[in-house]
């Protein structure tokens, strides 16, 4: 059965299978005013550019308007003129650009108002360099204009050459009425030759859902919108570049209120509030970096004031309230501040993630992700805690938390330095817990719990081989009327570890009081069922089901697979092999591990071991040697 497939798939199809195939193309049509692109004999070769490795150039003689006849897929587009406008297609024609290093470029050799328009849309499949080259004095407007949409997932880049540097001319204009809508960012490059080159916007979404980066060479003038300006997105950065004295400019006119997520000014982050120029009336007024007035560059004869203004929704980055940033004392906390400003109305975590280190002690709390959190002060805040209470021992905590903020679709909500829509920030943080790497002690008071308690072996340290496990008290209470002390200690060497599924840890101190220890086993030295695994007490040279050992009424229960749940029965055990560990409820001091209960201990046989046996088979040799 033959399928259809849609015109768009066609065209993409086609434009892949061509791509295989690239033609450098050069335009022959006719000298009549509207001409058409999809008309081979316009071409040579005859045919025409259709594919996302063909290459097209334009030259003309006259004013020309050339219509695509159809969408069109293009790698590279050179629009060159003798002293003469291009308008390359109309409204509702797409041209797409895709392919290796995708270009187009304009060249002029003389003055021409308005020369070279892009009147179709442009689809950015691939990230797209746009460029020019004069050739000649430009003393009037417009070197290039699009007033057609930009749609795709590519970068747009506009460079302009030490050819077409003239002070206070505009080089590249995007215009239009339908919002641009490509999401890659947009690089606005301006020539090093001295002068300045002039970016226009005069369209809410110009610069499509992107941050807009300006070289130290570029001035980007911003038009007035009338009740909404829109022309840099609500979430995208604002970068401007500098080199030595060159700056890259903003130029706002009269009435413009724009607003950006973030601000960049030299590689600094700057603080949220308004910007403009002194002849404006925003809180931070820089002529360094704002334009406030200048020669005019579209034909009027006065001269032109900039007293725009720039809204700065974020502080950024965001910023660590300890010192040095990243580094915090056991117990103590970070809080991420400047994540907005006074204009923010509050945030929302998107996503919550902790990279916790061998301890496990750094937490997010009472913070879920799609928590709306509040402005504190005008910014949004939120603490990450490095917490040792509990930790009996172990070697310096290290670990990661990120935080990822983004807008909850209010008003004034946007997100953090990173991409348009999802901005993140990330810390690394450190801290030394209390104990030590060898043994670790808790004063425990009377009706005091066990519950929380945990040691953690110091990478490498412990029973050898070292398995770094953890050692958790679940619950328990100390009713002995009087305070305990409770000591954990891992140890170096012990004659059971060969059996043993993990390290070798000795509990003191909690003698006749009950308690809940649980260890963590490797399941890869398991020799038997995993169902057989329980938490095993070192007595007299063996490996003993722990529980064996309790001194009061003793339920020695085996409640299955699965974590422990409240139990508080003297003698009940578990263990939970999703997690690999193995519980039980205890009530005396003893050196512990996990073993396999399956496969028991075998100390090596010595002299008093054979003794022992030969006496044990002396009867029955008597009895052969009577028979």
């Amino acid at each position: 059965m033959t399928r259809p497939i849609s015109a768009a798939t066609a065209l993409v199809l086609l434009a892949l299978a061509g791509s295989a195939h690239s033609t450098d193309y050069n335009w022959v049509g006719p000298t009549t005013t509207n001409e058409y692109w999809n008309v081979g004999a316009n071409w040579d070769p005859s045919g025409f550019p259709n594919s996302f490795g063909d290459t097209a150039t334009i030259s003309h003689g006259a004013n020309r308007t050339i219509f695509l006849g159809q969408d069109i897929a293009i790698n590279s587009l050179v629009m060159n003129s003798v002293g003469y406008a291009i308008t390359l297609g109309q409204t509702g024609e797409t041209l797409s650009f895709g392919g290796t290093d995708p270009f187009l470029g304009w060249y002029r050799s003389s003055s021409r108002v308005r020369a070279h328009t892009i009147a179709c849309n442009l689809n950015l499949d691939s990230s797209l360099t746009i460029g020019g080259n004069t050739g000649g004095s430009l003393t009037t407007e417009r070197a290039q204009t699009i007033t057609g949409t930009i749609a795709g997932t590519g970068k747009l880049t506009v460079t302009l050459s030490a050819q077409d540097a003239q002070q206070e001319n505009e080089y590249f204009h995007i215009s239009g009425t339908a919002a641009n809508t490509y999401g890659g960012g947009t690089s606005l490059q301006g020539n090093s030759s001295g002068v300045r080159d002039i970016f226009r916007a005069n369209k809410n979404s110009a610069f499509g859902s992107g941050d807009v980066a300006l070289n130290a060479h570029a001035d980007l003038e911003l038009t007035d919108r009338g009740a909404t300006d829109d022309m840099i997105d609500d979430a995208a950065a604002l970068l401007q570049g500098q080199s030595g004295s060159n700056y890259g400019r903003v130029m706002l006119r009269a009435n413009v209120n724009e607003t950006v997520a973030l601000l960049s000014q030299g590689g600094a982050w700057k603080a949220a509030g308004t910007y403009g120029s002194t002849l404006s009336s925003a809180a931070n007024k820089d002529d360094t970096w704002f334009v406030s007035q200048s020669a005019p560059p579209f034909g009027p004869t006065a001269a032109t004031d900039y007293t725009g203004i720039l809204t700065v929704l974020f502080s950024g980055p965001a910023v660590l309230t300890t010192t040095p940033p990243g580094t915090i004392p056991a117990g103590d906390s970070i809080t991420v501040t400047n994540i907005a400003g006074a204009g923010c109305d509050q945030g929302k975590v998107a996503a919550k993630g902790l990279t916790q280190g061998i301890q496990g002690t750094f937490s997010l709390p009472g913070i879920a992700a799609g928590d709306l959190i509040p402005p504190e002060n005008g910014q949004i805040g939120a603490t990450v805690t490095f917490d040792d209470t509990g930790l009996l021992n172990g070697a310096a905590a290290t670990g990661g938390a990120t935080l990822s903020f983004a807008g909850n679709g209010a008003a004034n909500v946007m997100v953090l330095n990173g991409s348009s829509t999802d901005r993140s920030v990330a810390y690394t943080l450190s801290g030394t817990a209390a104990g030590n790497t060898g043994s670790g002690t808790a004063e425990i008071v009377p009706g005091g719990s066990y519950a929380g308690l945990y040691g953690v072996d110091a990478p490498g340290g412990g029973t050898a081989p070292a398995f770094d496990m953890r050692v958790d008290f679940l619950g328990g209470t100390n009713t002995s009327g009087a305070e305990e002390t409770l000591s954990l200690a891992y140890l170096a060497t012990h004659p059971g570890a060969a059996t043993a599924l993990g390290d070798v840890a000795e509990i003191t101190g909690v003698d006749s009081t009950l308690f809940v220890v649980q260890m963590g086993y490797d399941p890869a030295l398991l020799s038997g069922s995993e169902s057989d695994l329980r938490l095993g007490w070192w007595n007299n040279g063996d490996w003993l089901n722990a529980v064996e050992g309790n001194h009061g009424a003793n339920d020695m229960l085996f409640v299955g697979d699965g974590p422990w749940n409240n139990d508080l029965v003297l003698g009940h055990h578990g263990v939970d092999t999703l997690n690999n560990v193995a519980w039980a409820v205890l009530d005396y001091d003893g050196q512990f591990a996990p073993f396999n209960s399956g496969t028991m201990f075998v100390p090596e046989p010595g002299a008093a071991t054979l003794a022992a046996v030969a006496l044990c088979l002396l009867p029955w040799l008597v009895f052969r040697r009577r028979r």
